[in-house]
This record gives C-alpha cells, structure tokens and sequence, in this order.
C-alpha cells in the first residue's frame, strides 16, 4: 500500500486499452512507476487526487528501459481511499469481493499521517498563465461544451 503521488488522466491507449500511469511514494522514499492497462475503465483505480491512497492486488513488477514498473497482471484489482486525515475508511474498489482487515486500516491512517507531514505528497500550485506545453497539471473548471473530434479526441470547451 502507497500513497499515490502522481496520476495522468486515464486515456486510450489503443483502439482497445484504456491506460492510466500512476507514481506511488512511501516512507521509504523510493518511488515506483505503474503502467495500467485494461480494456475497461471500471478495472483501472479510481484515483481522484494526488495523495489518494492504493492498495494493488497482483501488480506484476517488470523492468523497463532499465527502469523497474508495475503493471496489471490476470486478476489485479485495487482499493482506493481518500488520502486526507479522518477521511472515510470506505475503498473505492474494482472488485466486488476483497479483504481489508484492522492491519490494513492502521496502514491507512499511518499513510495519511505520513501525506500530511511529506512535502512530496503536497500538490504544487500553479497559475493557468505559467502552464507551458507538455506539463500535467490538475484543473477545477465548469464544462461548458464537449464534442468528438475523431475516434481517439474530445474537445472540451470549458
């Protein structure tokens, strides 16, 4: 279990495949990069914010371009939980059936204390006017409009 510190927004990756990237942090201080592919959005985490917290079920761990990765594997699963302090205990799951016990609640409540007193966990803050090409970043807006540009974009008017 980690405390998720970076996730771009769930895409298509092939005609098929939806795919979400996902950087998990711990207390450790390491840091693992997870590429997450399925063929339905409902299999992949429901993960809101940066510093919402995942537990992975049969993650597979790989190395790719020297660098070691988690992927989906037959059977993954996850449970998602808010990662502010007090917070419902209540996971936003891909699974119907899935074990979570008083040790896995304490792991929570470590990691969301852990959030709180991290810097690498903070959300930096940055104005609509600094946003330059290729940088992610999360925005709060209202949409105002939506249209299909092909079969792989959607342009949004917001």
């Amino acid at each position: 279990m980690s405390a998720l510190h970076v996730t771009w927004p769930l895409v298509r990756s092939s005609a098929r495949d939806y795919c979400s990237t996902v950087t998990l942090v711990d207390p450790s201080g390491g840091k693992l990069t997870c590429m997450l592919f399925s063929g339905s959005p409902d299999t992949l985490p429901k993960i809101f914010k940066v510093g919402d917290i995942v537990r992975f079920h049969r993650l597979k761990i790989q190395e790719f371009n020297k660098e070691v990765q988690g992927v989906t594997s037959p059977g993954f699963s996850t449970l998602t939980f808010d990662g502010i302090l007090g917070a419902s205990l209540t996971p936003r799951t891909t699974s119907k059936r899935y074990c979570f016990t008083d040790e896995d609640k304490k792991m929570v409540d470590m990691l969301r204390n852990w959030a709180v007193t991290s810097s690498v966990v903070s959300e930096p803050t940055i104005q609509l006017l600094s946003v330059q090409p290729m940088q992610y970043f999360d925005l709060t807006c209202q949409l105002v409009a939506k249209a299909d540009v092909d079969g792989a974009s959607v342009l949004l008017k917001v």
